[in-house]
């Protein structure tokens, strides 16, 4: 099931937001595999969007149906190394504590297409 996620880069962190994704794909990129895995995410992409409104990054995953509930709460209790190393980058390049999920915040699909006219 897809999941997507546009989230706000703080002010001046850009960079550290670039450095944060080139370490998850570069030298930790064993552990980020294992942690994606056991999330039961099978896919997840990047980018980063800049504008007049500031900039954004945008996260799209894509796995099983419960994944939305468990990138949560394995992302905000895991005591593995590579998530606590992950917590700690998001809350300095995105400005937030994954450990308290923002109240009321969700995201909603909205529509789809898939050529083909299964989506």
């Amino acid at each position: 099931m897809p999941y997507a996620r546009v989230i706000p880069i703080r002010s001046g962190k850009i960079e550290a937001c670039k450095r944060m994704l080139a370490e998850m794909l570069g030298p930790r990129r064993d552990d980020y595999e294992k942690a994606l895995i056991g999330e039961g995410i099978t896919e997840e992409y990047f980018w980063i969007q800049s504008g007049r409104e500031g900039d954004f990054l945008i996260i799209y995953n894509d796995g099983d149906a419960a994944l939305r509930e468990r990138i949560r709460e394995v992302r905000a209790t895991s005591s593995e190394p590579f998530d606590v190393w992950f917590r700690e980058q998001f809350r300095t390049a995105l400005g937030i504590d994954l450990t308290h999920p923002a109240a009321g915040a969700r995201v909603e699909q909205v529509g789809s297409w898939v050529a083909g006219g299964t989506g």
